[in-house]
């Protein structure tokens, strides 16, 4: 999740925003990585939606079964359990504390993984 849409959402969100977050964020990490992935990708589309800025909700909206797929390929190895969960909470107690500038170092602190995964592959290929 990119810190723009989040650094909004620490801002612009509503109690229904954070009710819809916090039902996203605690759920167990379980079921098969399409499952996992799906319950990450709902609650990255919640955390745009609480942004409430259009252009990044059509953008993240358009772009989310991309998104969903690299998540999928990232996360391949059945043994592993996160696909974020950790992350997701660090993200919601960021933003429920209307600290936009935290969220988006949150943000960034769940995104490093996945891009240390891809700069890694593309050295070996």
């Amino acid at each position: 999740m990119a810190p723009r849409p989040v650094r909004a959402s620490g801002s612009r969100h509503t109690p229904d925003d954070l009710v819809r977050l916090a039902d996203l964020a605690g759920g167990p990490d379980e079921g098969t990585i399409q499952d996992r992935v799906a319950r990450a990708i709902d609650f990255h589309l919640a955390l745009v939606d609480a942004s409430h800025n259009k252009l990044l909700i059509d953008l993240y909206r358009a772009i989310s079964s991309v998104v969903a797929a690299g998540m999928s390929q990232a996360t391949a190895d059945p043994r592993l359990s996160d696909v974020g969960t950790r992350e997701h909470e660090e993200l919601l107690a960021a933003i429920a504390g209307g600290d936009g500038e935290q969220a988006a170092q949150a943000a960034g602190r769940h995104l490093a993984p996945l891009i240390d995964q891809v700069r890694a592959r593309l050295a070996t290929s």
